[in-house]
């Protein structure tokens, strides 16, 4: 119900949005130092810095994070489109074991739910589209960005892996923490070349990503802020019709995860969450399934009916995903845990208190320029440069290539 609708809009905007960013921005912190040369205390530091980048080329203008995703994603095809042309330079035979094996796999559930969550997240990211169509000249532009995107992804990805256990030995793609420099090292013959050229392309690529996840987490929070759900301070426009105010929050946010959580951690404090509302929403399917046979309700001609067997398989899968980080990563989840159980009194405090963001007295303290959150010409859309279709099918692209 209304309940669950809310704790959607916060567990997003407060905690999940937020926390991807960060893992984005992090990865992209890592591999810059690598690339630098420089102490790994310096990651977080670049971190800190690409995500403040990114802040204000949003809140700049749609016109400018458009233009740099375009190029971003431009220069990640060209990158896995180079990768994969790498095979043909003469090597010598790289030794190792002709096939992968399941020695020394670990058989504690909870440490296989923890590496499904990392799996996982790297597929995250083509639900981002939703958040953009409401400001789009067109929305049917979205079915051009998925037929486009995602064909392109899957070929490029599959090139690359195909490069990749062509020229690595089995056990080196098993142990590796970062195939692309391990396959640029030894295609280049050059352990420090190899390294800083894999270190470079892997920054530039999150860095495109983190522009997509600023641009439509920055949306989310803003219609959250619309509709009464957060302050409505947040739902204020700048002078170039930009969420500034929804851009700068979700950036505190991110900065703070980042400072206090390393990789691993995000992973969980982002996929706990996530795979809550994951569970819930194909939970739903079985209830509704369950209640249209109760009262005789036929299939709608021309619908998809769901074998019932997978989404109770999707439940029992997302419910050990749930659980088992608690038993193995116990700070982050419990940390996300919490987060989420925020939400419940922060809707009683919205809907029920009386004391609702929207309401007059928080408007007029919250709000410096009531005059932001005006309602263009009658439209619930931000009115935004001529650039969202471009920057829609750009962010597609982008956020597609994260992994």
């Amino acid at each position: 119900g209304d309940m669950l609708g809310f704790m959607f809009t916060y567990v997003s905007s407060v905690v999940t949005r937020p926390a991807s960013l960060a893992l984005i921005t992090t990865i992209f912190g890592e591999n810059l130092n690598s690339a630098i040369g420089t102490d790994s205390i310096y990651s977080k530091v670049y971190a800190l810095s690409g995500l403040l980048i990114l802040s204000v080329i949003n809140a700049i203008s749609t016109s400018s994070s458009a233009a740099m995703q375009r190029i971003l994603t431009v220069i990640k095809a060209l990158s896995l489109l180079a990768l994969t042309f790498l095979v043909a330079i003469p090597r010598s035979p790289t030794p190792g074991t002709p096939s992968l094996n399941f020695s020394n796999t670990s058989s504690n559930i909870g440490d296989w739910g923890t590496s499904f969550m990392n799996g996982l997240w790297a597929y995250d990211g083509w639900n981002q589209l939703s958040y953009a169509t409401a400001e789009m000249k067109d929305p049917a532009e979205i079915k051009r960005a998925i037929l486009i995107g995602m064909p392109v992804c899957m070929v490029l990805y599959v090139l690359a892996n195909l490069a990749y256990m062509k020229v690595l030995a089995a056990e080196t793609i098993k142990d590796t923490d970062s195939i692309a420099i391990d396959y640029l090292s030894v295609t280049l013959g050059d352990d420090h070349i190899g390294g800083v050229i894999g270190s470079v392309v892997v920054a530039i690529s999150t860095f495109g990503a983190g522009n997509g996840m600023v641009f439509s987490a920055s949306r989310l929070v803003w219609s959250g802020a619309k509709r009464g759900f957060l302050p409505p301070c947040l739902g204020g426009l700048s002078s170039k019709q930009t969420p500034l105010r929804s851009i700068a929050c979700q950036s505190v946010m991110a900065a703070i995860l980042i400072a206090f959580f390393d990789f691993s951690s995000l992973v969980v404090y982002f996929g706990t969450p996530t795979y809550l509302f994951y569970l819930l929403n194909v939970l739903g399917i079985v209830i509704l399934r369950r209640r249209d046979e109760a009262e005789g309700i036929p299939t709608p001609p021309g619908h998809y009916r769901v074998p019932i067997p997978l989404p109770i398989v999707f439940t029992a899968f997302s419910s050990i995903l749930i659980i088992s980080p608690i038993f193995t990563m116990p700070v982050p989840t419990m940390a996300s845990i919490t987060a989420v159980l925020l939400g419940i009194p922060f809707y009683i405090l919205v809907t029920r208190a009386k004391c609702a963001f929207a309401g007059e007295w928080v408007t007029k303290h919250l709000i410096p320029s009531p005059s932001a959150v005006e309602n263009h010409g009658g439209s619930e859309m931000l009115n935004l440069d001529d650039t969202e279709d471009e920057v829609t099918l750009a962010s597609t692209l982008g956020d597609a290539m994260q992994a």
